[in-house]
């Protein structure tokens, strides 16, 4: 190992004067040349793959259709767009995943006695997690609202659909929005797209909606957890829970309709922009693999499964 030379030694290169009026420099130069010179950062992977194929689906689905609808001397500046609707759904995810993480340590912390200790009559939690749940849990709300709108941006200024108005009770704005989108009410496309985002509107999205309002308009909070002796005496948490659903169980059936709501919007939109003789495909599900576990691709009716390009 080569011990390091002081600035008053002599110099290593054997010419009798001390390193700092020699050698020096010219280290110098040539470590800041070669830090010039890297190629640039490589960053572990995201979370990816056959268990949690979001991330895969969306980018590599867009990078499958993007090549037939964005010229290709847009298609960097359409990345960045899509990549601005693709990071707010992603934090939506993280910060879901997050709160379930939360609830899951407090869980073991109780289980295994690491927390929830007894003095007397009184239970003690010295870890208490309601600061951070609340922070995860309304997030997830405010980042998934931010994909949506991101979304309908993206659609609008890049392929002319503003979907805005298909989410809306208000029967003013939807008939506006409706007079100017670019297929017809009488349109069996926009029948089947407003009956999609109905159901979704009807069903999770209200609720999804209505919790948004209360966290941004309202100073909405999750109720603070409990804690209590359970039948063997032991410590447990009893979290809020929205009827007869827990927290995890919310924001996983939100997380799952967000995701494919705004995949399914996009991918419908897309196919309407595709010009003959290609469709939008969706790959059978034992085949997903083979396709980076995208669900859509372009493809060519009679062949659906041939690789199609575009220049």
């Amino acid at each position: 190992m080569r011990n390091k030379i002081g600035r008053n030694d002599p110099c290593p290169c054997a010419s009798g004067k001390k390193y700092k009026k020699c050698c020096l420099l010219k280290d110098a130069s040539q470590e800041t040349k070669t830090i010039r010179n890297m190629a640039g950062v490589l960053y572990g992977p995201m979370e990816a793959g056959e268990k949690d194929d979001f991330l895969n689906r969306f980018l590599f689905q867009n990078l499958e259709i993007k090549p037939f609808l964005v010229p290709k001397e847009k298609r960097l500046e359409f990345d960045r767009d899509y990549d601005s609707f693709l990071q707010n759904l992603t934090e939506a995810k993280t910060v879901k995943k997050l709160a379930l993480e939360k609830i899951g340590f407090h869980k073991k912390e109780l289980a295994t006695g690491q927390d929830g200790k007894i003095t007397g009559s009184q239970i003690n939690i010295n870890h208490p997690i309601d600061l951070e749940l609340n922070i995860f849990f309304k997030d997830f709300f405010i980042r998934g609202a931010m994909a949506t709108e991101r979304l309908s941006w993206l659609l609008d200024h890049w392929f002319g659909y503003n979907i805005s108005f298909l989410f809306t009770d208000d029967e003013k704005k939807f008939e506006k929005g409706a007079s100017s989108f670019k297929l017809k009410r009488d349109d069996p496309r926009f029948l089947i797209l407003d009956s999609f985002v109905k159901s979704h509107r009807e069903g999770w999205y209200s609720t999804f909606k209505d919790l948004r309002n209360k966290i941004e308009h309202q100073g909405f909070r999750l109720p603070q957890i409990k804690h209590r002796l359970d039948q063997n005496g032991r410590v447990e948490a009893v979290f809020p829970q929205f009827g007869q659903q827990t927290i995890e169980e919310v924001l996983e059936i939100l997380w799952e309709n967000l995701s494919r709501l705004c995949e399914e919007i996009f991918i419908f939109i897309t196919s309407l922009e595709l010009k003959p003789p290609y469709i939008i495909w969706q790959i059978p599900e034992e085949k997903r693999f083979q396709h980076n576990w995208a669900r859509y691709k372009v493809a060519i009716p009679e062949y659906p499964e041939a690789k199609v390009g575009t220049s």
